[in-house]
């Protein structure tokens, strides 16, 4: 009797915990993405530019390189306020500031 009460108690915990943890995947991470292309005055794309998301608040940052279209693409950054940095050799560096992500954000920002 003790053994099938402690038993169906044990059952009862880990359906608990299973649908607990479902649920919290579920809800997943409050994410968003910056992409865009990066051009010089002439219109010309740049390849292999390093582009930088530093995030305001928290001061991390997440960057990458311009591919051969001259565009990139930054995901999964938590949401808040950006700092979005775009630099190539021998060009000015472009900033835009200020640049805010929503949860499930994909913003397009083309950079010239």
């Amino acid at each position: 009797m003790i053994s099938r009460t402690l038993w169906r108690g044990a059952l009862v915990c880990w359906f608990t915990f299973v649908s607990l943890l479902s649920s919290l995947q579920a809800q997943g991470v409050a994410t968003a993405r910056i992409s865009g292309s990066l051009t010089d005055d002439s219109g010309a794309v740049l390849v292999g530019a390093r582009v930088q998301a530093k995030n305001a608040e928290m001061g991390s940052s997440r960057s990458t390189v311009t591919d051969s279209g001259g565009r990139f693409n930054i995901a999964d950054l938590p949401v808040g306020s950006y700092d979005v940095t775009a630099s190539a050799a021998g060009l000015e560096t472009v900033i835009r500031s200020g640049v805010t992500l929503t949860v499930g954000a994909s913003l397009v920002l083309d950079l010239a």
